[in-house]
């Protein structure tokens, strides 16, 4: 039989997570205190904002991912930081610190290889006996890349061009006005202290403008065509990061309507649309209602998770069959392969 797991008061528990969220897991120190008061701020540095001790969008949605597996969540909260990023994740990073935080933050936090960097050493060359002078030559570039860029993101030639490409076509779009979109909103952090179930939410808002109805956020996607971003839109969670976004800014008394998902394909022609999730739609209204209801529900169950220190509860469960094989069963169309 399982062990009981360990209980903590709400008090405790919501403390455990708290301090599980911010750089405190990684870096030895005290959590970053929260504002008195719910506001926004202007743009707060990326590691001072992860510092924030309050929930997220991005960590939500994660909880969503793993509630069935309360352990492999509490591993995710405390090796996080550590985990290697995919291309499209530092693709879409480097794009939105290139565009809208500006060239020196962009180099604070990213290096770019040269086309003409020699290659890089193998760990045979490495530990070679007589290495020739050539790898020599190829191993002090490397070593003094390394130090003079310690703790940065490292983007490959061919990754700085996409991005500078997806730049561009961002900057000549019609649909960004020529780029004057860009220029007539800010990067805006926001905090508030109660949100949904009544603990601390932070977010950065890429794009905010505040005499408009409307929130932007810059997307890079696999596909910028209206069917297949409706469908990435739900089940890459971008729903729950517009609801938690229009829901905050409302909470400071903006009567914000849209959230609108300025998208980059990542490969070429780099094509731009801009795709709105619109409170004045009834069926957008209808989702924007249940994923609220969703992420409150979610809290309370996070919260009844910390307290439990996030052990496993060893519960067997049912499968959860995907929609289509229900569906083609009940039309015995399902065909089981030996």
């Amino acid at each position: 039989f399982a062990a009981t797991p360990q209980l903590l008061s709400r008090t405790d528990a919501l403390s455990l997570l708290m301090n599980s969220l911010n750089f405190v897991c990684r870096i030895p120190g005290s959590p970053v205190p929260l504002p008195a008061k719910s506001a926004l701020f202007e743009w707060i540095p990326r590691a001072e904002y992860e510092d924030v001790p309050a929930l997220s969008y991005s960590l939500i949605k994660k909880w969503l991912e793993l509630e069935s597996v309360p352990t492999e969540f509490k591993w995710w909260l405390a090796d996080r930081w550590t985990q290697p990023k995919s291309e499209a994740l530092i693709l879409g990073d480097a794009l939105d610190c290139w565009m809208l935080n500006g060239p020196e933050s962009f180099s604070e936090r990213f290096a770019t290889v040269m086309k003409d960097a020699p290659r890089r050493p193998t760990q045979i060359q490495r530990h070679a006996k007589n290495p020739s002078s050539t790898t020599l030559q190829q191993i002090a570039y490397w070593d003094e890349f390394a130090r003079l860029n310690a703790g940065k993101t490292i983007l490959e030639a061919e990754q700085m061009w996409t991005i500078e490409q997806m730049t561009k076509n961002l900057n000549c779009s019609k649909a960004t006005d020529g780029g004057a979109l860009f220029r007539e909103c800010k990067k805006t952090t926001a905090i508030a202290l109660e949100l949904f179930g009544g603990v601390p939410w932070k977010s950065e808002f890429d794009l905010w403008n505040p005499t408009t109805d409307t929130m932007c956020d810059l997307k890079v996607a696999r596909d910028v065509t209206a069917p297949v971003f409706g469908r990435d839109f739900v089940n890459w969670g971008y729903a729950v990061q517009a609801c938690v976004y229009l829901s905050m800014a409302q909470s400071f008394g903006y009567d914000k309507k849209v959230f609108a998902l300025i998208t980059v394909k990542r490969e070429a022609p780099y094509s731009v649309k801009v795709h709105r999730f619109n409170l004045q739609n009834d069926r957008h209204a209808a989702l924007f209602k249940s994923v609220g209801s969703l992420i409150a529900t979610s809290v309370a169950r996070l919260l009844e998770a910390a307290e439990k220190n996030f052990e496993d509860d060893g519960e067997w469960v049912d499968l959860q069959l995907p929609d289509w094989a229900v569906r083609a069963s009940q039309n015995q169309e399902l065909l089981l392969m030996p």
